[in-house]
């Protein structure tokens, strides 16, 4: 059992808790009761370590994850929708292009997104083969089923595309472009 799933069950578990002994100090309340004191404190007591609880459950969707061998991306479409896209450099390697698609999807996913299928982020990039033309090449995506818990996410590389890019923007690259 991972430690998220752990403190919302100990959340879950003190809330009631925390409401029974709520429900019991109002009654001490009422009925002025020698205890009521102590019932305030125990409830106060369980209040804390309630919002303590559930604090520790959300902390791991707070905290930033760092993929190692990351290259650079721009997301340059995010509505909050079970798509993004993301753009690369178009010199990017396969091998650099795995964790950036995997770092992409730690800082865009969230588990209340996607509830049409799963989660997808698309990477492209974008090459300009001649002056004033632009063509986005897509070189990899990556999804995840958000409604299974710990799904394994699910990475494609287009290495043909990945070629193209590079061969590309090395021919523009080559050949500066001339303005008038």
């Amino acid at each position: 059992m991972e430690f998220t799933s752990l403190f919302t069950l100990i959340a879950k578990v003190l809330a009631g808790t925390t409401l029974l002994t709520a429900i019991a100090t109002v009654f001490a309340w009422i009925t002025k009761q020698k205890w009521r004191f102590q019932a305030f404190g125990t409830t106060s007591f369980l209040v804390v370590l309630t919002v303590g609880a559930a604090t520790l459950a959300i902390i791991p969707s707070i905290v930033h994850k760092k993929v190692p061998g990351t290259g650079r991306y721009v997301a340059v479409f995010d509505r909050g929708g079970s798509r993004a896209v993301i753009t690369v450099k178009p010199d990017i390697t396969p091998e650099t292009l795995d964790p950036t698609l995997h770092q992409a999807l730690a800082d865009l996913n969230t588990m209340g997104r996607s509830v049409d299928g799963p989660f997808k982020v698309q990477a492209r990039t974008v090459v300009h083969p001649s002056v004033g033309v632009t063509r986005l090449i897509q070189v990899g995506s990556i999804a995840v089923d958000n409604k299974v818990e710990n799904s394994t996410p699910v990475v494609t590389i287009d290495r043909t595309a990945l070629q193209e890019a590079k061969a590309m923007a090395a021919q523009f690259a080559a050949k500066p472009p001339s303005r008038r």
